[in-house]
């Protein structure tokens, strides 16, 4: 018999991609991931990794697109009452293959 608590998960994390997938990911933003744990009080969590280009000095106007990005899915994200709550995190593209691995980054676009 499947774990309540993994099957939750599961469906948690099909919730938040589901989300996630139906925003246009802005240009500066190359993918995500979802790390489930806790978070520092021990409560559930779910850590949205944003996958960003490795361009240390972005534009303002790619700024402003991607706070509106985030403001917009959080928002969504809140709405849908997780178990997990949701962190959201940037992490440059080169340090999330070397955290997630080459093949485990999940590509929203083609390089």
């Amino acid at each position: 018999m499947a774990d309540p608590a993994e099957v939750e998960t599961e469906s948690e994390e099909r919730r938040i991609r589901e989300v996630i997938n139906k925003h246009d990911l802005p240009a500066s933003v190359r993918g995500f991931e979802l790390e489930f744990g806790t978070d520092s009080t021990g409560d559930p969590a779910v850590t949205i990794w944003f996958i960003v280009n490795d361009d240390s000095n972005p534009s303002k106007q790619e700024l402003d697109q991607t706070t509106r990005f985030v403001r917009s899915t959080e928002s969504e994200l809140m709405g849908l009452k997780l178990r997990h709550w949701p962190l959201i995190r940037f992490s440059p593209e080169r340090e999330a293959r070397l955290y997630f691995g080459e093949s485990d980054v999940d590509p929203k676009r083609p390089s």
